[in-house]
C-alpha cells in the first residue's frame, strides 16, 4: 500500500464554526501535516500575511462571516497557482 509522508505540507483550514475547525485540524495533525486556522476568510489572510512559508491546501468553508471561501479562494494569495 502506498503511504504518503505528509511532513513539511502545510493546510490552511479556515472555519467559523469552532468545534469543526479543531476536528479537522485533529484530524490532519494526528496523520503528521502541518495545520494553520482561521474563523474567516479575512483572518486567513492575516494568517498567510503572518506566515512566510508556501501553504499546500486551502480548505475553506464556503459560507462565512466577513469574507466567505468562495471570495478567500478567488484572492491572490500564497495557494494561488504559480506562488510557490
Amino acid at each position: 500500500m502506498f503511504a504518503h509522508d505528509p511532513s513539511g505540507i502545510v493546510i490552511l483550514l479556515v472555519e467559523d464554526e469552532v468545534t469543526i475547525r479543531n476536528l479537522v485540524r485533529t484530524m490532519f495533525t494526528d496523520h503528521g501535516y502541518a495545520v494553520l486556522t482561521a474563523a474567516d476568510g479575512v483572518e486567513a489572510m492575516e494568517v498567510c500575511q503572518r506566515f512566510s512559508d508556501p501553504i499546500d491546501l486551502l480548505i475553506t468553508n464556503v459560507s462565512m462571516p466577513r469574507m466567505d471561501g468562495l471570495t478567500l479562494a478567488s484572492t491572490k494569495s500564497p495557494w494561488s497557482a504559480g506562488q510557490h
